[in-house]
C-alpha cells in the first residue's frame, strides 16, 4: 500500500469522525424544535361563561406568539337574588388576547419558566332588567373593554404531549361602557367582571396539547 493510498483513507475516516457528532448534533436540535405549536384549554374563563382556547405559535428557540381568543354565551345569569348589580338576561361576547412569551431556559418540557406580555381586548352586548321604581325596564349595554397584561409562569410537560401551563401575573383593564340604562354603573364591582375598570391579578392555568 503506497503513501497515497493510506492518506485517502485517513482522511475519508476523519471526515466521518468530524461528521457523526455534527450530524448528531443537527438531528437533536432538530428534534427540539420539531415542537413548534400548543393548543391549550383555559378552565378559568368558565367562570366567567366564556371558553377560552389558547394557540401558541413558536416563533424561534426563545420566543413564542400566543393568541388567545374567547367566546362567551349564555341567557339569565346565576347570582344571588340581592345582587342586581351582575344580573343580566343574556350574554354575547368575544375577545381576544395576544402576547409574546420569552423562555430565559430551554423552553417548554425542560426549564419550562417563562415571562409573557400582551395586550387584551373584549366585547360583551348584554340585556338586564333595571328597576325604576316599581317597574322593571329592559336595558342594554354594550362593553368594550381593552387592557394590558404581564405574566410569569411554567409549562410542564407530561409523555411528549400533553403541557399543564401555571401562571400569575399583573395588569390592567379599562372599560367603555355604552348603555340606554338610567343608572349605568353595573358589572363593576370586582376586577373579574365584565365592565370592570382598574387593576387586576392574574391567577390561572391552561392545559392542552403540544404535537
Amino acid at each position: 500500500m503506497n503513501l497515497k493510498t493510506t492518506l485517502s483513507k485517513l482522511y475519508i475516516v476523519l471526515l466521518i469522525v468530524v461528521n457523526t457528532p455534527v450530524n448528531t448534533y443537527c438531528q437533536v436540535e432538530q428534534t427540539s424544535l420539531a415542537k413548534h405549536s400548543m393548543i391549550s384549554f383555559v378552565p378559568q374563563f368558565l367562570i366567567n361563561n366564556g371558553i377560552r382556547i389558547d394557540y401558541d405559535r413558536r416563533l424561534n428557540e426563545k420566543h413564542w406568539l400566543q393568541l388567545a381568543p374567547q367566546f362567551y354565551l349564555r341567557e339569565h345569569s346565576v347570582t344571588p337574588d340581592n345582587d342586581v348589580t351582575n344580573k343580566f338576561n343574556r350574554l354575547v361576547g368575544a375577545g381576544l388576547h395576544v402576547y409574546h412569551r420569552f423562555y430565559p431556559g430551554a423552553g417548554p418540557g425542560h426549564n419550562g419558566v417563562y415571562i409573557s406580555y400582551g395586550l387584551t381586548g373584549q366585547y360583551f352586548d348584554m340585556q338586564y332588567d333595571e328597576k325604576i321604581l316599581t317597574n322593571s325596564v329592559e336595558r342594554y349595554s354594550r362593553i368594550t373593554k381593552a387592557g394590558a397584561e404581564i405574566n410569569v409562569g411554567s409549562t410542564v410537560k407530561f409523555f411528549d404531549l400533553f403541557i399543564v401551563d401555571f401562571f400569575t401575573g399583573l395588569g390592567f383593564k379599562y372599560s367603555f361602557l355604552k348603555t340606554d340604562a338610567v343608572k349605568p354603573k353595573r358589572f363593576n364591582n370586582f376586577y373579574t367582571d365584565y365592565g370592570y375598570t382598574g387593576n387586576i391579578l392574574n391567577l390561572g392555568v391552561r392545559i392542552g396539547l403540544m404535537p
